[in-house]
């Protein structure tokens, strides 16, 4: 994660110090983002920074555009960041009313908003998998 946001600095000519300080009011959390250990807020922060998905900061994906790849949750689908397009696709369980209604909620949201959603969802499942 942290050569990802490291090379993404180089790129836009800035240095991770410099990203830091813009990001979190201070260098201090330089050490623990070497370590990788960015706090979600931040993370989120520098997504935006660079218009890159967090999925693409964790490695998820090598895709750079804003594409949050939900596969855990609903197999291999995608919903677009940039275009606003949502795809919810027939491996997501509920009814065909339910994913029409997810659609509509979400292509209300900004990437930023979609991105901090996928986030807490991905947390509600890390916690209730059996």
């Amino acid at each position: 994660m942290f050569e990802r946001i490291k090379t993404l600095c180089l790129e836009n000519g800035l240095t991770v110090t410099e990203l830091c300080k813009q990001v979190t009011g201070s260098s201090g959390n330089l050490p623990t983002w070497k370590k990788g250990n960015i706090n979600p807020v931040s993370l989120v922060k520098i997504a935006d920074y660079f218009h890159v998905s967090v999925d693409y900061l964790l490695g998820r994906t090598e895709n750079t555009n804003n594409i949050i790849r939900t596969g855990d949750i609903t197999g291999d689908n995608n919903i677009a960041g940039n275009s606003g397009d949502i795809t919810i696709g027939a491996k997501m369980s509920g009814t065909e009313e339910t994913t029409k209604e997810i659609s509509s909620i979400l292509s209300k949201l900004t990437p930023r908003q979609r991105t901090e959603l996928m986030m807490i969802i991905y947390q509600f499942a890390d916690e209730h998998t059996v």
